[in-house]
């Protein structure tokens, strides 16, 4: 039977035989915070589609990088696009003109954007007409799905790009005739009308807005995609990277590890009388994500690349490193210095040394 060391010795060289899931690159890339974003495609560039048939404004539609937090380690998560082929990460290059929906838009911001326009339309269109304009920003507050001030300006400049005529009049070209006019061309409040994706993006540009990021998950963007962010403007952001959007390849070294954790398997007891350093292939492939197996008599060092142990057994071991997390687990015994027990139960003789503690019985 082929040894651990033998396979640790074919994976000497990562750089020159990279197969690294999307999920993992973005996360040790350090492409994480409120700054970085990433979208689906499948090109290789990051634009707007300017024929969007989508009921909402035209951008650059992405995922904050804190949804990565939700994904369970894998990109197919996602609740859109998971199939496309590549992930772009953008990077917001200035907060100015970027609004989150709950933590930085007041009622103070909807009374001035209400007034802004109002202005914006008298003074290109003039056979406007303050009362209807009046009306549609009282039926689209009433009408909002979402009851705080920005949601009321989404759902307000949303109805004013669906009207044919005030879109003529802007020289933005117009959507399906009669949307809010009866026979004799009078305003008529109706729902469920479809927007003009690029008019809306217009308008919130004549705002002064380049991007929208929905931190809180409101779902304001979109119910589907509650944690979501769209910019508007290209000039907001800037595309960093871009990595393949696929788990890890089954290569035949990868195979041959699984059939090996197959043999070494005895009851869901793993044991390992080895010493495993961050750097070796069995930490890539095994120990990343380690659930619901038992560990005897193994050490790992795992000061600089995240190792997960949830839901298992811990018997015997030295386990070192900051980077180490076990969650949900019964000790039995080991040694543990410098790592996160989360919700784990001390029913052994573990000696436990400078951890983060939270939750459970250690």
């Amino acid at each position: 039977m082929k040894k651990f060391s033998d396979l640790v010795e074919e994976r000497k060289y990562p750089d020159l035989n990279k197969r690294i899931p999307a999920f993992d690159y973005i996360n040790d890339k350090g492409y994480v915070g409120p700054d970085y974003f990433i979208t689906f495609t499948d090109l290789v560039k990051v634009g707007v589609n300017p024929h969007s048939e989508h009921n909402t404004p035209n951008g650059v539609y992405c995922f904050p990088s804190k949804i990565l937090g939700t994904l369970g380690g894998a990109m197919y998560n996602v609740p859109y696009a998971k199939t496309a082929k590549y992930i772009h990460i953008i990077k917001i290059k200035s907060r100015h003109g970027v609004v989150d929906p709950l933590e930085s838009y007041s009622s103070g911001d909807f009374k001035k954007d209400i007034s802004k326009l109002k202005n914006f339309y008298k003074s290109r269109i003039p056979s406007f007409r303050d009362d209807e304009f009046d009306y549609m920003v009282s039926m689209g507050k009433v009408d909002s799905t979402h009851n705080f001030p920005f949601g009321w300006i989404w759902n307000i400049t949303r109805l004013l790009s669906s009207d044919e005529s005030l879109n003529i009049g802007l020289g933005w070209g117009g959507v399906k005739s009669g949307d809010f006019r009866d026979n004799e061309g009078n305003m008529v409040y109706r729902k469920g009308v479809q927007a003009s994706a690029q008019g809306w993006s217009n308008l919130f540009r004549a705002l002064g807005y380049t991007g929208f990021v929905d931190s809180g998950a409101t779902g304001l963007i979109h119910a589907n995609e509650p944690m979501q962010a769209v910019f508007i403007d290209p000039h907001a952001y800037s595309v960093v990277d871009m990595v393949l959007n696929k788990e890890y390849e089954r290569s035949s070294k990868y195979e041959k590890v699984l059939s090996l954790i197959k043999e070494l398997s005895v009851h869901n007891i793993i044991k390992m009388d080895n010493q495993f350093s961050h750097d070796t292939f069995m930490h890539d492939i095994f120990l990343k994500n380690f659930t619901g197996a038992d560990l005897s008599g193994c050490r790992i060092d795992g000061d600089d690349t995240k190792i997960i142990v949830s839901n298992g057994n811990v018997y015997s071991g030295n386990f070192f490193g900051s980077s180490i997390i076990f969650s949900s687990c019964s000790l039995h015994g080991g040694n543990f210095e410098r790592v996160s027990l989360y919700d784990c139960d001390n029913t052994g003789d573990s000696v436990i040394k400078n951890c983060d503690v939270m939750g459970g019985n250690v």
